[in-house]
């Protein structure tokens, strides 16, 4: 995705990788949930909190943000 320019074609193909990167997000959200229940790890906590700010989703990205302090 960084290596794109600012063409037309370039935005398209932007806009379809973000749109992929986010579904994938929504796919691990469940597994880092289940394991952020189970053990807490702080490696999870910060990759989750990372995904949730990412997909826009304030309320997990505190959420993980109150665990991780």
């Amino acid at each position: 995705m960084n290596s794109l320019g600012n063409s037309r074609a370039d935005n398209a193909r932007y806009d379809t990788l973000k749109e992929e990167r986010q579904n994938l997000y929504r796919e691990c959200v469940p597994i880092l949930e289940k394991l952020v229940d189970l053990n807490n790890n702080q490696e999870s906590v910060r990759t989750l909190m990372n995904i949730y700010g990412t997909l826009g989703d304030n309320e997990g990205f505190m959420k993980m943000k109150a665990l991780v302090e």
